[in-house]
């Protein structure tokens, strides 16, 4: 299938957040404001967690966690990108967010780096679709 990435770059545009949705090469890009916080855990909470068999907008599911230690889609172990690639999700539209630290409390959404956005949205067409998520935490 069609690889699909996401890239999530905490980079503060000039005017502050705006959700730029600027396609280029790695995926959609969306600005966050600094500071970005600091993290034990990267997820990405979404509708497609239990298609691998966790649980639906759980961030503290283990198939929802995001990696920074080489292994999953991550190519750099500690470079602060939080990354994971999987496959065989069913056709279908899928949503998601990015949290921090196993909660809601901190978010990337729709609306930038606050609680309460909307979601982020994936389409997969086929089961070797590969869909890889990554969460950038070293700007700001």
């Amino acid at each position: 299938g069609t690889p699909v990435k996401f890239v999530f770059d905490t980079r503060q545009a000039n005017d502050g957040f705006s959700p730029d949705g600027v396609l280029n090469t790695s995926g959609y890009l969306y600005t966050v404001p600094s500071p970005i916080i600091a993290t034990t855990t990267v997820s990405a909470a979404g509708s497609y967690v239990s298609e691998l068999g966790g649980s639906d907008w759980t961030p503290g599911d283990p198939l929802a966690r995001l990696f920074d230690n080489g292994t999953n889609g991550d190519t750099t172990a500690s470079d602060r990108l939080y990354t994971r690639s999987f496959t065989n999700l069913p056709a279908g539209t899928y949503q998601f967010k990015i949290t921090f630290n196993d909660s809601f409390d901190r978010q990337i959404s729709t609306a930038g780096f606050a609680t309460g956005g909307g979601d982020f949205n994936f389409t997969v067409f086929a089961t070797s679709d590969v869909i890889t998520i990554t969460a950038d935490c070293n700007r700001g």
